[in-house]
């Protein structure tokens, strides 16, 4: 692995709300953003017993980063075919 990288599972780099390129574990390469969200998900007294939706209540707060990823489709294709590893900042 070239040492620009940085690993999805090190949390002591969280990838910023930013355009960015991501690694797969085959080693393919894509443009992608992370996704951030203003909001968690917490598992509440009643939230089991929902008829619909979520099993948890949404619970604002700053943005914070889920661990996905929106990649950038190139001629309509997506140039990922396995679970992101890696990311590093854009060129």
């Amino acid at each position: 692995m070239e040492s620009n990288w940085i690993s999805v599972e090190d949390k002591n780099n969280i990838p910023p709300e930013q355009d960015l390129y991501v690694k797969d574990e085959l080693g393919n390469i894509a443009r992608a953003y992370p996704t951030y969200f203003p909001f968690i998900i917490e598992k509440l007294e009643g939230d089991e017993r929902k008829p619909w939706g979520w099993r948890g209540t949404p619970v604002p707060c700053e943005n914070h980063w889920d661990g996905g990823w929106m990649i950038v489709s190139e001629n309509l294709s997506i140039p990922l075919s396995g679970k992101v590893k890696y990311w590093r900042y854009g060129e």
